[in-house]
């Protein structure tokens, strides 16, 4: 078997010890360890588990793997031999980026749905805990705890609490342009990357309503953005950071959480 798709999505499983990518299909790889010479050669693909669409995500979760496509699909797969443990229809094409907290997942529609969606432990199929419209044309979300981020392409972002059976506004704020990426979440802060021409990179302050605590110019449109912790050499301290990744592929630092300059700035190709 081999896989000439490009992965959309991946990650290493740490259930089964194998590398899963999402394409056309669902790959499981494996990486043997040294003393192990039964295992398979690093990188062969042990079995693939197909699904309707074109996968879009791939998630984990205690004893399943589950794969998202575009059409709003989600399938949820037993990570050791890749059948099939049960499927729901989302009723819609969904954004990439599902989030899970526990056994609940969470996916943000297109069409400007957050649906929130328990898996069974063994067994059964999924529920539907909830689902609530926001407004039209969603972008990616975030999950901290019971707090879901999610922004609109007509500028706004909501912040929900899961308060079980139906979701809570806590609050939310226009921000004057489009928000198509996951908002990136970094203790209190919350960041956000706008698709403006001239493209923002905001720290709103999620204990107070989501009050702007600082904004950067990006000089052109921002395409996602990271909370990252860069480790400490020497003397020198970790460093927290929050990433803007623009359109051209250039990526922006700023300290966190004063927001001054990192002193990094790099392209990325390709």
């Amino acid at each position: 078997m081999t896989n000439s798709q490009p992965f959309s999505s991946s990650l290493f499983c740490s259930e089964c010890q194998r590398y899963i990518g999402a394409a056309d299909f669902c790959v499981f790889c494996k990486t043997p360890r040294p003393a192990d010479q039964r295992l398979p050669q690093a990188g062969q693909p042990l079995w693939r588990a197909g699904c309707g669409g074109r996968a879009s995500d791939v998630l984990e979760l205690p004893g399943a793997v589950i794969l998202a496509d575009q059409g709003g699909m989600l399938y949820a797969v037993e990570p050791n031999l890749g059948h099939c443990l049960w499927s729901f229809d989302c009723g819609g094409d969904l954004r990439p980026g599902l989030q899970s907290q526990g056994r609940r997942l969470y996916a943000a529609l297109r069409r400007g749905e957050v649906l929130a969606l328990d898996a069974p432990e063994a067994g059964g199929e999924a529920r539907e805990a909830w689902r609530c419209a926001l407004g039209a044309q969603a972008g990616a979300l975030a999950v901290a705890g019971e707090r879901i981020y999610l922004g609109y392409m007509e500028g706004t972002l909501h912040a929900l609490i899961d308060a079980g059976d139906a979701p809570q506004e806590a609050w939310s704020g226009p921000l004057g342009h489009a928000i198509t990426a996951a908002p990136a979440l970094w203790h209190a802060l919350a960041l956000v990357v706008t698709r403006f021409h001239e493209g923002r990179l905001l720290a709103l302050d999620t204990t107070h309503q989501g009050a702007l605590y600082w904004q950067k110019e990006l000089g052109e449109r921002g395409v996602a953005c990271r909370a990252v912790t860069l480790p400490g050499r020497g003397a020198n301290a970790a460093q927290a950071l929050a990433l803007a990744i623009t359109d051209s592929g250039r990526v922006l630092g700023y300290r966190l959480p004063d927001g001054a300059p990192s002193g990094l700035g790099t392209t990325v190709e390709g």
